[in-house]
């Protein structure tokens, strides 16, 4: 169990630094957000919501965590998964066909070709974002404990180092923008950025060491 004043702890220790010279929690925060969403595609939040029928509505709303559906099943009738509808020329949608379907249409909804029956129920299955720490007057909960598994949680740390340093290399690269100067050899004019993409690589070292998220398709 890692809870977020533990994961500030390992950040300071991969890049060296200190709560009175490192990067601020703030900064760690996005950082964590930004590595918890970069993961989504292979190491995913499994999550489910109901929906009920009421025998006219047919767009329901997605949950505000939802990141990517894995499937629909009618849970009060067949039991079956609903498939999508096709977006192509002669694909039918909506009351013609025999069997439901669906259409992640518009933006932040599921239309569904029928309506469900008053009372009936559907059940969504969906990807969702992590959570994060709350924050209250510009201080974290400390206390919040990472949803992240604990095989992924050094690919979260690695992205979160890089994203606390490019400050730093923006800044450097600020300063130098002016150099005409060329010293012998091939000097690095900012090694901060190379710090930066040096943790990206390490990121990608560990989450290529992760099993394929195979989300919906285990759905029975």
């Amino acid at each position: 169990m890692t809870t977020f004043s533990d994961f500030v702890d390992k950040v300071y220790r991969a890049i060296s630094e200190t709560a009175e010279t490192g990067p601020s929690e703030l900064l760690i925060l996005d950082g964590l957000a930004a590595a918890q969403e970069a993961i989504l595609e292979r190491v995913g939040k499994h999550s489910t919501a109901v929906w009920t029928g009421d025998g006219s509505t047919k767009a329901f709303a997605l949950p505000t965590d939802c990141y990517e559906i894995q499937g629909i099943r009618e849970t009060s009738e067949t039991g079956k998964l609903i498939p999508q509808a096709e977006m192509s020329p002669g694909a039918y949608f909506g009351d013609y066909p025999d069997e439901q379907n669906f259409l992640e249409y518009p933006h932040g909804y599921v239309t569904l070709g029928k309506a469900i029956d008053n009372g009936e129920t559907a059940l969504l299955y969906y990807t969702a974002y992590w959570d994060v720490p709350d924050v209250e007057d510009d201080e974290v909960d400390g206390d919040f404990v990472l949803e992240v598994p604990k095989r992924i949680e050094r690919a979260v740390i690695f992205y979160t180092c890089a994203y606390c340093l490019i400050p730093d290399a923006v800044s450097a690269s600020s300063l130098r923008q002016f150099n005409t100067r060329v010293d012998s050899g091939n000097p690095e004019h900012n090694p901060v950025e190379e710090t930066v993409k040096f943790f990206f690589r390490l990121y990608d070292m560990e989450l290529a060491k992760q099993p394929l998220d195979m989300g919906g398709t285990t759905i029975g």
